[in-house]
């Protein structure tokens, strides 16, 4: 299993292509980062194995249903995981990463979430094990796991 990260030099891909990549039926692959980071430093390894913070799929509540199972709770049980939105160009204006609208229709967020952390600036958006896997805003600062999505 690929977990190996070089600290303040850069990400470390040798084993990139042997990442245990799962489909859920949707046209994308998910890998879950089970290393500790950031949002942007879990962005940025998506993007170094040729993917991005899940965007697509966690869209789609019977697609998300099955990556939170087969992903996540399968490899880690019920752990938090980054996915691919924020609302950091515009407190309130939930974007996904490739500049959609979080809408409605689409969304997860748990009970009162998005909430700011009462204005502590919870700017980005997790799958969160302490709502059952519902959605919730936290800082960006916080250390998570990654989910990764590629096509």
């Amino acid at each position: 299993m690929y977990t190996a990260i070089v600290p303040y030099s850069g990400i470390d891909t040798t084993n990139a292509p042997n990442l245990a990549w799962v489909s859920v039926g949707n046209g994308y692959k998910y890998y879950l980062r089970t290393q500790l980071g950031n949002y942007s430093e879990s962005r940025k390894f998506c993007k170094t194995v040729g993917a991005d913070l899940a965007a697509v799929g966690v869209r789609n509540a019977e697609y998300r249903r099955i990556i939170t199972k087969r992903v996540i709770q399968d490899k880690v049980g019920n752990s938090s995981a980054w996915i691919g939105m924020n609302d950091i160009a515009s407190e309130g204006t939930w974007v996904w990463i490739d500049s959609r609208k979080v809408i409605a229709g689409e969304s997860d967020w748990a009970e009162f979430q998005p909430d700011d952390g009462g204005g502590r600036g919870q700017n980005c958006g997790i799958i969160a094990s302490y709502f059952q896997m519902h959605w919730d805003d936290v800082s960006c600062g916080e250390a998570v796991f990654a989910l990764c999505e590629k096509s």
